[in-house]
């Protein structure tokens, strides 16, 4: 027998922001550090905020992103390329009186250290979702206050830097392939609000699709 859970789930719709006015907003929402020889944007996909970069290489030389030295940060805690050294397929056993022998069918992907960037071209890239590290939970309830959608009862809390549930920072490390100098680009986030609502709302749903630093988390 098959149940229904939609409607015992509840759609979190986070809102980012730049912690600091050195990042350009553009009319999509995202955000934009741009240098004069490597433009970083930085989007969030519309489920579970997955952190997406944008990395324009205008240097002459080729450029890479050094996996090893970049890390999303909040408080204590570190976080680096979801993707890397991923293992899928399934394995077998037979157990033997002395011994065991197993066999394994799949692919294993070698953890991609570094991104490789042409002069003049740009790429994108997603290692982390803001949802691994974003605990809902620890909003209080008291900090959302009853609103409408159109006809949609909605919950919405607003924050500032100071009292956001959520302050995150980026660090890519940019090594030119050339002379091998490196630099380090740094940006910091944090939630500005969350909007909750026990069903998908269409103006909701709209602005997420439209908008680049809007995301939802269904729990």
């Amino acid at each position: 027998m098959v149940f229904a859970l939609s409607g015992c789930s509840t759609y979190y719709y986070s809102y980012v922001n730049s912690y600091d006015d050195t990042l350009v907003q553009a009319e999509d929402g995202s955000f934009i550090n741009e240098g004069s020889d490597v433009v970083v944007s930085y989007s969030f996909s519309e489920y579970n905020g997955g952190f997406v970069y944008q990395i324009e290489n205008r240097w002459n030389d080729p450029i890479s992103v050094d996996w090893n030295k970049s890390a999303v940060s909040m408080e204590d805690k570190v976080y680096q390329d979801a993707n890397r050294g991923k293992i899928s397929g399934s394995m077998s056993s037979q157990n033997l009186a002395y011994s065991s022998t197993g066999s394994f069918s799949g692919k294993v992907e070698l953890p991609n250290e570094r991104l490789f960037i042409p002069p003049g071209e740009k790429t994108s890239y997603t290692p982390v979702s803001v949802s691994q590290f974003f605990n809902l939970d620890a909003i209080p309830k008291s900090s959302f206050q009853k609103g409408y959608i159109g006809v949609s009862i909605v919950r919405r809390a607003q924050f500032t830097k100071e009292d956001s549930p959520l302050v995150f920072r980026s660090y890519l490390t940019i090594v030119n392939e050339k002379d091998h100098t490196e630099r380090v680009i740094e940006d910091e986030f944090y939630i500005s609000g969350v909007t909750k609502s026990k069903e998908r709302t269409l103006g909701l749903v709209s602005t997420s699709r439209n908008q680049k630093n809007i995301f939802y988390i269904l729990k």
